[in-house]
């Protein structure tokens, strides 16, 4: 079965994987063949397992490992004519390398999926995202370095299953960072990187025309972190201009078993979604929020979330709803437990 694997995600190194271990397409080699190869690795997967590589542009954060590689491991390479003549002035190809271009909206099939190329607004020449049809009829999208987000950039992610999109900087923490205002103004602008608002709009889109799943990438070490992380109360006044993640039980579900306090109030931005990854992955992504219990554990969320308590006068109530001749097992009893201590 087909799965979306992303190795590397930052503004130091990416690279994703689509696919199985009996073969896929890897999507940009920004680490280092080691890293790149470890990386699979990691995840079940060998090199022998990438029957391709698609470019999306080639700034060195996207294409750092390729040429070693390709020396190693020979595949097709595919991109844009300009990305593919960028790379060849650059010496980034082996001299044997097998080069594949493809245009704009054109879609090329390989044994195991078709891939369709969108352009997009970046500070590089014939930059790129990538569409992949998989044989089980899944669609995902890998969509990162953009400055805006374009008619093209619409076709070629709407209604994907999902989408890796990008999340790059807060605005606020970017203008009083310590980049130069010559950089911030490269990053701001619209061949530069998607700001965590403008992500958190199209997440909303994307989630309106059918995606189930998103990934937040190429996320900025020094111009991303949460202002309000560091707090030890934070008031609802605060908040508001963060975005507002709640998870969506269904068009039947009965709002008096809502799993978010508060979830009928009104918020400048609100983003429902139907998976607990996504929703996560949202929040660490677009520096957003989202109202629960505060029964958090590191070990299986990991450290970017964190609970800080509301400064609000309202109070949670938490139970739970056993069947009347149903007994509970004894891990069922030992969690209830767990959960007492906690909350007391």
């Amino acid at each position: 079965m087909s799965k979306f694997y992303s190795l590397f995600s930052s503004s130091k190194g990416n690279a994703s994987f689509i696919g199985s271990p009996a073969g896929g397409m890897l999507v940009d080699a920004g680490a280092t063949c080691r890293k790149l190869v470890q990386s699979l690795e990691a995840h079940g997967l060998s090199a022998e397992a990438v029957q391709g590589i698609c470019i999306t542009h080639t700034h060195t954060d996207h294409i750092k490992g390729l040429r070693v590689f390709l020396n190693q491991h020979p595949v097709p390479v595919y991109g844009t004519a300009e990305t593919l003549a960028q790379l060849r002035v650059l010496d980034k190809f082996p001299q044997n390398a097998d080069l594949r271009e493809i245009l704009p909206a054109e879609t090329i099939h390989t044994d195991t999926v078709a891939v369709t190329a969108f352009a997009t607004m970046h500070d590089s020449p014939g930059s790129c995202g990538y569409r992949f049809e998989l044989s089980d009829g899944q669609t995902c999208a890998v969509c990162t370095d953009l400055g805006c987000v374009t008619p093209e950039v619409k076709k070629g992610v709407y209604g994907a299953d999902l989408v890796l999109l990008e999340a790059n900087y807060d605005p606020n923490m970017l203008r009083n960072g310590p980049y130069p205002e010559m950089l911030q103004e490269r990053i701001r602008g619209k061949y530069g990187h998607l700001s965590n608002e403008d992500s958190a709009g199209m997440a909303e889109a994307l989630i309106a025309h059918g995606t189930t799943r998103l990934i937040l990438g190429h996320l900025s070490e020094n111009n991303n972190t949460m202002p309000l992380a560091q707090q030890t109360v934070i008031t609802n006044e605060e908040l508001e201009e963060y975005p507002y993640l709640s998870f969506e039980q269904g068009e039947h579900n009965s709002f008096y078993f809502s799993e978010e306090i508060f979830s009928a109030s009104e918020r400048k931005k609100n983003i429902r979604v139907r998976d607990r990854a996504t929703l996560f992955n949202l929040l660490i992504g677009l520096n957003g929020y989202t109202v629960c219990s505060g029964v958090i554990d590191e070990n299986l969320n990991g450290k970017d979330i964190i609970a800080v308590p509301l400064a609000d006068e309202s109070e949670m109530r938490i139970g739970y709803i056993t069947h009347k001749k149903g007994r509970r097992s004894s891990i069922g009893v030992a969690y209830l437990e767990c959960l007492k201590k906690y909350l007391e």
